[in-house]
């Protein structure tokens, strides 16, 4: 007798000449749908590399606008702080007029 229990399939592919065909007319089939897998693995694989690339640029990018845009409103606040008093000498008393006539 033998040494291992055969499978039912494996039977039936030894025996009947029709289910050894259809098994050996599979293969190539199956052996072109793992290569097809193989390459969509690849693709995802490289997608989510480009994908943390642009995601590394992006935040870059932003950290770059907001340290910009941190400068100019120190920038602004300093420029605003040191004309706060300074104005023209014919802006003056125009101010100096509106302030009496409306009293602040």
């Amino acid at each position: 007798m033998h040494t291992y229990k055969p499978t039912l399939n494996l039977l039936q592919r030894k025996r009947c000449h029709r289910l050894n065909r259809k098994h050996e007319a599979r293969e190539p089939l199956l052996k072109f749908l793992e290569e097809v897998n193989r390459k969509m693995k690849e693709d995802a694989n490289m997608m989510k590399k480009k994908l943390e690339v642009v995601d590394l640029k992006i935040r870059k990018e932003e950290n770059e606008l907001e340290k910009k845009w941190e400068k100019k409103k120190t920038t602004r606040g300093q420029t605003s702080q040191k004309t706060k008093g300074r104005c023209f000498p014919w802006c003056r008393s125009i101010l100096q007029h509106r302030q009496k006539a409306f009293g602040n």
